[in-house]
């Protein structure tokens, strides 16, 4: 079943996770723009995820910055302190940006979230919300000092599934999958 689910959204599988987005990107030979237009995203999507990249080199640089300017006989607690602003500011934009992509998702079509849903629950942990974003401490998901995403509404019935694939696949292409 790993190897179904992403059949159906070729294009945006690999646009739901930043690093993903701006490897596709690059690799496009294309301005943001003519990206965004040739697979259906909102410009905005795209500034978002930029910006988060900055931000979090933007809080990596003050913190340097803060610490270089320190006396230096007190060097050491200095830097354990911008350390530890910087870890709550790291974490918080963190948690903005995986609220922020499950907002974006609770956007999509009604067809794409039960995909999602039933890819949540069975298939490899791309899917499952908040593994595939690493956390800025490495810290596993029952660590985060945070709720993590907000869980999806119900899991699929397994009498569901069938129904769903049959929302997804064209007649032609049921035989494919007639053991799902």
């Amino acid at each position: 079943m790993e190897n179904i689910i992403p059949l159906p959204l070729p294009d945006r599988v690999p646009l739901d996770d930043a690093r993903r987005y701006v490897l596709l990107w690059r690799q496009s030979g294309l301005t943001r723009r003519q990206f965004c237009e040739r697979h259906n995203i909102p410009l905005a999507k795209l500034r978002n995820w930029t910006l988060t990249r900055m931000a979090q080199a933007d809080l990596i640089q003050q913190a340097e910055d803060a610490v270089s300017l320190t006396e230096h006989h007190d060097i050491a607690t200095a830097v354990a302190q911008h350390d530890n602003e910087l870890t709550q500011k790291m974490e918080t934009l963190f948690k903005e940006t995986l609220l922020e992509r499950e907002h974006m998702l609770s956007q999509e079509k009604p067809l794409y979230q039960q995909v999602l849903r039933l890819a949540r629950q069975y298939s490899h942990a791309f899917w499952a919300p908040g593994t595939e974003i690493a956390h800025p401490l490495d810290k596993p998901v029952s660590e985060w000092p945070f709720v993590s995403l907000s869980a999806l509404p119900e899991p699929l019935s397994e009498e569901k599934i069938p129904s769903l694939f049959k929302l997804i696949f064209t007649p032609s292409q049921e035989p494919l999958h007639a053991g799902f």
